[in-house]
């Protein structure tokens, strides 16, 4: 497109410069099976189109052009290399919406739909190379540079793997009631409404119901504390298609620590590939952590009243 527009005035050489850009933006590329990386085979193609067109590019200019197109690709995924895990976690959710447009219908979509979605989101983090982030060729840019980039981006990945996992233990016990009590449902029927273009998900409000069992700024050895800042405090930014806070999730972490939330995480994920029912999965935590699932159950029933009797009534033995 941007071709169209602008080829009358646009040398041919001008245009192969644009159009490498934009190609060398296609991310997390491997090293093909002869060994080459993305930008060392564009190298090649620019040289065969050179000499094809007799574009006249010299050996510095095609370069120049891959240098480039670097500086333009590093940029793309700069939120990689950010120091605040919020930022880099508010671009990664922005892209929850192209996963399933539903996300967009606030309150409307269901809590199977926002598991799928996050479980889409914790495989693209567990299949992601952070050597393959960041790209370089012929020294640009420095060694020292991108080791930092990759470096931060290796610590983003694994606070991404964990915040994500620590919401899908949330979310899967929701959904675990859920289905256990009649069925799917809007995820605001058990979190509540959230007003369109309103942030009522403050930390310590009257509407935020999950009790915190842990103090601000004292943080146990149990739990790690970038992932609870995350969870408690929220990402940078608000998301028109999901809350900035975690309050379930915030609550689940606080009352369980990082070892213990693994742990159900995993157990969860068996009900998401139909190796456990959710009623088993509900008794299997309810046998270690029967307060926990109390506060699930009673505050779910305050939001969503049709489910009421067979919450509560799941609480007797």
């Amino acid at each position: 497109l941007a071709l169209d527009v602008l080829e009358p005035w646009l040398s041919l050489q001008d245009q192969v410069a644009i159009v490498a850009s934009i190609e060398a933006t296609i991310p997390f590329r491997p090293v093909n099976g002869e060994g080459y990386s993305c930008l060392e085979q564009l190298e090649h193609r620019i040289g065969q189109l050179n000499q094809e067109l007799q574009l006249g590019l010299t050996s510095q200019h095609i370069e120049q052009i891959l240098r480039d197109a670097v500086e333009l690709t590093n940029r793309d995924v700069g939120n990689f290399a950010s120091t605040d895990a919020g930022v880099f976690l508010d671009h990664t959710w922005d892209l929850l919406p192209e996963m399933d447009p539903r996300l967009l219908e606030l309150n409307l979509y269901s809590v199977v739909e926002y598991r799928r979605v996050l479980q889409r989101m914790e495989q693209f983090f567990l299949n992601l190379d952070p050597q393959r982030v960041f790209q370089r060729h012929r020294g640009y840019p420095s060694p020292e540079t991108w080791q930092a980039m990759t470096e931060q981006a290796t610590q983003n990945i694994r606070i991404g793997q964990e915040y994500i996992g620590v919401k899908l233990l949330a979310i899967g016990l929701l959904e675990a009631v859920a289905l256990s009590s009649g069925g799917d449902g809007p995820i605001s029927l058990f979190l509540g409404y959230r007003p369109p273009g309103q942030d009522w998900d403050e930390p310590l409000s009257s509407q935020n119901p999950w009790p915190i069992h842990l103090e601000v700024g004292r943080i146990s050895t149990n739990h790690n504390p970038v992932v609870w800042e995350l969870l408690y405090k929220g990402r940078s930014s608000t998301a028109r298609h999901d809350l900035t806070r975690s309050p379930l999730a915030a609550f689940i972490y606080s009352c369980l620590g990082q070892a213990v939330t693994q742990t159900w995480h995993k157990v969860v994920h068996q009900m998401f590939a139909h190796q456990l029912e959710p009623e088993s999965v509900l008794r299997q935590f309810q046998a270690s952590h029967a307060p926990v699932l109390e506060t699930i159950l009673h505050t779910c029933a305050q939001f969503a009243p049709t489910r009421r009797a067979s919450l509560i009534a799941y609480l007797d033995p």
